[in-house]
C-alpha cells in the first residue's frame, strides 16, 4: 500500500517551519537553528544542515513579507500625521521586525562596542 505524500506548495512554510521560526524569534529565546528544527520534528540529517532550511524558498518568502511590512510601517511614520502613541507603536514594531530580519539573515541584532580604558 502506497503512502500518500502531501505536496507542499513551493515557497510556503510548513507548520514545522513556522514553529522553527517562532522558536528562533520568540521573546528572550536563544536557541540554535538545528535545535529548533529537531524540537519541531525535522530529521536529524536535515537539522544538521540548518543552512538548507534558512535558504529555503519558504523562509525567503517569509523574510520578503517581513521586509515589505517593515517598509509599510516606515512609510506610515513619514507620511501620516500621527499622535505620540501611534508613533511609539510603529517605532516599536519597526524595531522588532528589523531585529527579526537581522536574526534570520544571520546578522548582528545589536551593535556592541568595547572600550578599553587604561587604568
Amino acid at each position: 500500500m502506497k503512502k500518500k505524500i502531501k505536496k507542499i506548495k513551493e515557497g510556503r512554510l510548513t507548520n514545522r517551519g513556522k514553529e522553527v521560526l517562532e522558536k528562533l524569534i520568540g521573546k528572550g529565546r536563544k536557541m540554535s537553528i538545528g535545535k529548533a528544527m529537531r524540537e519541531s520534528g525535522f530529521s536529524n540529517n536535515y537539522a544538521d544542515q540548518p543552512s538548507k532550511f534558512m535558504r529555503s524558498q519558504g523562509v525567503k518568502n517569509f523574510l520578503s513579507e517581513l521586509k515589505r511590512k517593515r517598509k509599510q510601517s516606515l512609510d506610515a511614520l513619514t507620511k501620516a500625521k500621527i499622535d505620540k502613541a501611534q508613533y511609539d507603536k510603529l517605532v516599536d514594531g519597526i524595531e522588532k521586525m528589523t531585529k527579526m530580519v537581522e536574526l534570520l539573515e544571520g546578522r548582528e541584532t545589536e551593535r556592541r562596542r568595547v572600550i578599553i580604558v587604561d587604568l
